[in-house]
């Protein structure tokens, strides 16, 4: 599985965000995507993910590939439960894959749980939750750790680690052991550049 981004191009006004781009990464990349603030770097996701279609340059894989994307901001329906937001983002009839989920990112005991009731730190697990459960080809992971503590942490590495060998990642945080723990590919955007670099 191959993604291939060639000379991308994003204005946002008379602002060019992104400037000529390429990238390609493969199956077992995993991507730390570096930059300050309003560097670009969740507009270079949004691209990816379809969200924005408005640029210039190309984005290409293949047809059927599927794509995750876990936002910055909750997407989560505060009233339900943990277990029916993840009924509603999970595409595969076989519920068995919310059981599967919970138990490897540990919180079966929330399953149950309204999402108001969770901490902010859970509520972000859960996020990602959602955002993962559909064993998507190619994941986009925007500032998913913020908030939560030591001990969700790992266990996000944890599942990253996993998965990470079958799919291609591309990481946001300004949390750096949490990317080199987890990323074997480094990126930084600025001034709408993008420099590229192996992360160990």
């Amino acid at each position: 599985m191959e993604l291939s981004i060639n000379n991308l191009s994003k204005k946002i006004g008379n602002r060019l965000i992104l400037d000529g781009l390429s990238l390609t990464l493969n199956s077992g990349d995993i991507l730390a995507l570096r930059g300050g603030n309003g560097s670009g770097k969740t507009t270079l996701l949004n691209l990816i993910a379809g969200v924005d279609r408005d640029f210039s340059g190309e984005i290409k894989y293949a047809e059927k590939t599927g794509i995750g994307f876990v936002p910055q901001d909750i997407v989560l329906f505060e009233k339900l439960s943990v277990k029916d937001n993840l009924k509603i983002f999970c595409n595969s009839s076989n519920r068995t894959d919310i059981i599967d989920i919970a138990e490897k990112l540990g919180f079966c005991d929330l399953l149950k749980k309204r999402v108001f009731k969770l901490s902010g730190g859970q509520k972000r697990l859960i996020n990602f939750a959602v955002g993962v459960i559909n064993k998507s080809d190619i994941l986009l992971l925007d500032e998913v750790i913020v908030g939560m503590d030591e001990e969700l942490v790992k266990m996000i590495e944890s599942y990253i680690r996993e998965i990470g060998d079958k799919k291609i990642i591309i990481i946001t945080s300004h949390q750096e052991n949490f990317l080199q723990e987890v990323c074997n590919k480094s990126a930084c955007l600025m001034g709408g550049k993008l420099e590229l670099k192996d992360e160990n």
